[in-house]
């Protein structure tokens, strides 16, 4: 796969049209290190006091094979309680500050998006080969998050790695400029219940439209959710945590127009289109328009 690096941004303008011609922003080294550190500081922490507590074997190191031989030890001990902690995860305070980090606020604001609601909540994203389970979570299958929530317009993600990433590691991958075409062609019966995440058909498109894009930890990617996305592979060992959270304008017209709908239930959402036929192509093309 290609690398594609983020295009140094001289001024705000710049940095809007070329959000509006290919769907998302890299901003490189928005968060600290101290920002990035926290949440699985204390992901691991709970983690840890509960194998303690169970009395089984600990890995007391802080880094990330540590936290995959401990995640491990929990999994192969009780895959019930394994699953628990993951979600524990995305309900974090830590997890929450950081998609409320004044930064990410502030290039919100850049793109666009000044007055904000916040669909499903806040979620810690966690990937590893070695802790697969048969049937589960191992990455997204190609989407656009707009079709889960079916909010406002200019709905923009934040995604935020809290490690690096890259073509080996579980990096994003996405079709640049993919989000002009509105809604693409997806089976909505096949919906992933957990986000209600709509498979994009894979007659529409090719290998050669994929991009992955490295990030280092600190990076923070801002997509259109109708941008075509997914999860990159991993081969290297190890857990990949990324953080992010869902936006919506509540300005946007046709969100005021719909009176402000949101096909959320907590992290699940309906599998029914709430406005059959909205949005059309050349609606969600008006939005990114150069003003």
């Amino acid at each position: 796969m290609h690398s594609l690096q983020s295009i140094p941004f001289p001024d705000e303008s710049t940095i809007l049209q070329s959000f509006n011609q290919h769907g998302y922003h890299v901003a490189r080294g928005l968060l600290n290190r101290s920002e990035t550190q926290r949440p699985l500081d204390d992901f691991h922490l709970a983690l840890k006091r509960k194998l303690a507590q169970l009395g089984l074997p600990l890995n007391h190191d802080n880094d990330n094979l540590a936290l995959r031989d401990n995640m491990a030890t929990l999994l192969h001990h009780d895959k019930t309680l394994y699953l628990r902690l993951l979600r524990l995860a995305s309900r974090l305070h830590s997890v929450a500050a950081l998609a409320m980090n004044q930064r990410i606020i502030d290039t919100l604001g850049r793109l666009g998006m000044n007055t904000l609601s916040i669909t499903a909540g806040f979620a810690a994203h966690i990937v590893s080969n070695e802790l697969r389970i048969p049937g589960g979570y191992l990455g997204w299958a190609p989407h656009q998050d707009w079709t889960a929530g079916q909010g406002s317009l200019k709905q923009i993600v934040v995604w935020a790695p809290l490690m690096d990433v890259d073509a080996s590691f579980y990096a994003l991958k996405l079709i640049p400029g993919s989000h002009r075409r509105g809604v693409w062609k997806a089976d909505r019966e096949k919906v992933i219940s957990r986000g209600a995440l709509i498979e994009i058909d894979t007659a529409q498109y090719t290998d050669a439209d994929w991009r992955t894009v490295d990030m280092a930890r600190g990076d923070v990617a801002f997509m259109s959710g109708f941008l075509v996305h997914t999860t990159g592979e991993g081969r290297k060992s190890g857990v990949r945590i990324a953080c992010g959270a869902r936006y919506e304008d509540i300005t946007e017209p046709t969100y005021i127009e719909r009176g402000y709908p949101c096909a959320f239930n907590g992290q699940t959402a309906t599998q029914e289109e709430l406005h059959p036929g909205f949005p059309t192509a050349e609606q969600v093309a008006r939005v990114y328009e150069d003003s």
